[in-house]
């Protein structure tokens, strides 16, 4: 399933992938920031770590650190010592606890999350077991995960200041946000992909757009992800906001 998984990534990131990683970089450059000081990058719902590796190389001249976070029980065999991860959901909770977590046992990194959004979304599942191959199996199973607040990460890695906050939790991005407003403001620029059916998107956007908004960002960029609207009652938009102080 690697190799597959791997060229399934491949015919994402040339038909439908925004290029966000290409726009991050271009939006460094435009930033009344100190150039020359760590750049520190937190990564949730990491899987792979497709993502931090794109940034590290836009960004190889610059002195990057990454943080990453994922509940994917494989995610040490993903990973290595380049990166500082962590094998933890976040969410808003009061305390360290577990909860259940939907799966994509076929392929990781499309739905699974600690919301049952898509995982119960019936043309989603039907369409992407056809892709797949995958007529009789389920798409997704429940594991229990361990669940931590982004306050809990910024406290414990002790950041100051985070270039990058990169939120891709398939519906639980809003849940992330509020587990971390205590220390939002310490970002420059939150990148989050707003995932939810698509009688709901534009609320969950509005609520999102507000909270960010009433901390001093301004959402610069927002593009739909057609994928993950095709053949099913979804929609998925990757949306970075950045710190208004430093545009």
């Amino acid at each position: 399933m690697n190799v597959f998984s791997n060229f399934i990534y491949k015919i994402y990131n040339i038909f439908f992938h925004n290029k966000v990683e290409k726009k991050l970089f271009e939006i460094f450059l435009l930033l009344k920031i100190n150039k020359g000081g760590v750049l520190n990058i937190v990564d949730i719902g990491c899987f792979k770590g497709y993502f931090s590796k794109k940034v590290k190389k836009y960004f190889k001249n610059f002195n990057t650190k990454f943080y990453l976070f994922d509940p994917n029980p494989k995610l040490e065999t993903y990973l290595n010592k380049e990166f500082i991860f962590e094998n933890i959901a976040i969410s808003n909770v009061k305390s360290a606890t577990k909860k259940i977590f939907y799966f994509n046992k076929i392929y990781e990194g499309s739905g699974s999350s600690l919301k049952s959004t898509i995982a119960n979304e019936k043309i989603y599942n039907f369409s992407r077991k056809m892709f797949f191959f995958q007529f009789k199996s389920k798409l997704f199973k429940k594991i229990i995960v361990n669940v931590k607040t982004l306050n809990y990460v910024i406290e414990k890695y002790k950041l100051k200041k985070i270039f990058i906050l990169k939120i891709d939790a398939e519906s639980s991005e809003l849940q992330i946000l509020l587990s971390g407003k205590k220390y939002l403001q310490r970002c420059v620029i939150i990148y989050v992909e707003i995932s939810d059916l698509k009688i709901k998107w534009s609320s969950k956007f509005n609520t999102i757009y507000n909270l960010l908004n009433n901390l001093g960002f301004d959402l610069y960029f927002k593009k739909e992800i057609i994928e993950g609207s095709l053949f099913s009652k979804l929609k998925f938009a990757d949306c970075i906001f950045v710190n208004k102080k430093l545009i």
